[in-house]
């Protein structure tokens, strides 16, 4: 996002304030022939904020899109399929009945342990483990465009549970997607940079170099690493965008974060 008016960072700000209050789906546990799902639908005013919400990633920068009614619906139940080799059926034309799994989220862990000293460390790690095994499977591009390698398009903590005593993580909400014609390694990047965002808006700062280092370790992949620094000094030279892209890394934290994931990429 180039220098732009203040009315129109105004109404962005705005915009992205809605979008961050309100949900755009409802997930109601129910059971079913004895087995527990999540009953999960589009509200009614949905269908107004998908556009509002790719018309805001679009002028921020970001590369995620939103999926419409049918094509979340569609792509969704597929990805349960392939990544989690689970069903999710439908439940009449507007909803889908997930499967429950087990775990928490990671966004929970790590606000119980924001020092990352046991069961937040743990997840993080089981988090990019599994992210780098679903970036290597192959999936249809919701919008066409073929067979690519998958990318998730909003990886973030929320987005992610995990197992303790299996030792798991399972990515779940695929609402979002990537352009088809970004580079594999691109969208990785861009996973792997929401990944690391959201976990820094939480974690103590001090824990900053050791969530790098953990997340590298894990993902076990330095090209993506080091094409993530890449988008990061994007982010960094458009600082009225990048405000609105991580709303939740206040400056400082910001600048922490790129003090300790840029030593790790290339020189």
């Amino acid at each position: 996002m180039r220098a732009r008016p203040t009315r129109e960072l105004g109404l962005l700000r705005q915009a992205g304030s809605l979008l961050a209050r309100v949900p755009f789906s409802t997930a109601t546990p129910i059971e079913v022939a004895g087995r527990h799902y999540l009953k999960r639908r589009r509200r009614t005013y949905a269908p107004v904020l998908v556009p509002l919400a790719n018309w805001y990633a679009a002028r921020i920068g970001s590369r995620m899109r939103m999926l419409a009614g049918h094509a979340w619906l569609r792509y969704e139940r597929l990805l349960y399929g392939l990544l989690l080799g689970r069903d999710a059926p439908p439940c009449g034309t507007r909803a889908l009945l997930l499967p429950r799994l087990p775990g928490r989220s990671l966004l929970d862990l790590l606000r119980r342990d924001p020092g990352v000293s046991g069961q937040g460390r743990l997840g993080l790690k089981l988090a990019a483990t599994e992210l780098a095994r679903i970036h290597a499977c192959w999936t249809p591009h919701p919008l066409g465009g073929g067979l690519q390698q998958f990318s998730h398009a909003d990886a973030t903590i929320r987005n992610v549970l995990v197992d303790g005593e299996r030792q798991e993580a399972a990515w779940i909400d695929f609402e979002t997607t990537h352009s088809h014609s970004l580079p594999a390694q691109i969208r990785h990047a861009d996973d792997l940079l929401t990944l690391l965002g959201s976990a820094a808006a939480v974690i103590e700062p001090a824990e900053l170099p050791g969530l790098c280092e953990t997340l590298l370790s894990s993902y076990g992949s330095t090209p993506v690493w080091n094409a993530m620094t890449d988008l990061v000094r994007s982010w960094e030279a458009r600082p009225a965008a990048r405000r609105l892209g991580f709303p939740h890394l206040e400056d400082r934290r910001w600048q922490a974060l790129c003090a300790a994931a840029l030593p790790l990429g290339p020189r």
